[in-house]
């Protein structure tokens, strides 16, 4: 039986937690986008340690992409808790996955598990939900260049995303453009992606492989070729997944 969560630090903005024992690994979560005043958890508990990983959380109270002015420090506050660890691996999706691509140098893990992450905030070319902007807009940007933060580490970068979804393929174009990527291609599955491979059955099994390193995107094309094939769960993902496409594209056709 894992530990139960204890506080490392808390402030208006962040909360983190850790739910470290005797594992060879440990994951660092980073939760998703939430509103001002909005139910905060985190991300991945409790099934990181029931599926044997130590964890720490990085939990969002707000939607601020992690743009802190003490993030740095706490990061490598963190880095030094877990410095008995060898196995380190980030993992995030959307905002977290923003995050788990930024800090996983500094953490100095060896795997970034980013799922329909975000790569570059101030990019005016990013097409961005009008609730984002508005919580991006009352904050400060501290850091925004995560090639810069990875530089030359040799960080296993592995993207889980929707390659039909093109606000999501245009950063892992953009991630690709300056740093190797590993892609694991869901397609249809849409931005709530974690949601939808829940759904088909495949989520636990998919975020285990890929954060233990063990699934490779060869092996995850087949694990979805294979559920595709008569598969009532996925078939009801896949629908829906169109469904959302073609409304996304009636909303753009010219008015007139």
């Amino acid at each position: 039986m894992p530990p139960p969560k204890e506080i490392f630090y808390e402030d208006e903005d962040i909360l983190i937690e850790t739910c470290l024992f005797d594992t060879p690994s440990v994951v660092f979560s980073f939760s998703s986008f939430i509103r001002e005043g909005e139910p905060y958890k985190a991300f991945g508990y409790p099934f990181l340690p029931r599926e044997g990983f130590s964890a720490v959380y990085f939990t969002a109270k707000v939607g601020h992409w992690w743009q802190m002015r003490n993030m740095p420090d706490l990061v490598s506050a963190v880095e030094d808790r877990c410095a008995a660890y060898a196995d380190r691996v980030t993992y995030g999706s959307s905002m977290g996955g923003y995050g788990a691509l930024h800090f996983a140098s500094p953490l100095g893990a060896q795997r970034a598990i980013a799922v329909v992450p975000q790569v570059h905030i101030a990019d005016p070319h990013l097409s961005r939900r009008p609730e984002w902007d508005e919580e991006l807009a009352k904050r400060q940007i501290f850091f925004d260049d995560i090639s810069a933060s990875l530089g030359s580490a040799p960080v296993e970068l592995k993207l889980l995303y929707d390659p039909r979804f093109a606000r999501d393929m245009y950063s892992a174009r953009l991630l690709a453009s300056f740093y190797p990527v590993q892609n694991y291609l869901a397609p249809f599955m849409g931005h709530r992606l974690l949601a939808a491979l829940k759904e088909a059955g495949l989520l636990e099994r998919v975020i285990t492989g890929m954060l233990s390193g063990r699934l490779e995107p060869d092996e995850f094309r087949t694990m979805i070729r294979k559920v595709r094939s008569g598969d009532e769960r996925y078939d009801r993902v896949l629908k829906r997944g169109l469904a959302q496409r073609r409304k996304r594209s009636e909303t753009q056709l010219p008015r007139g």
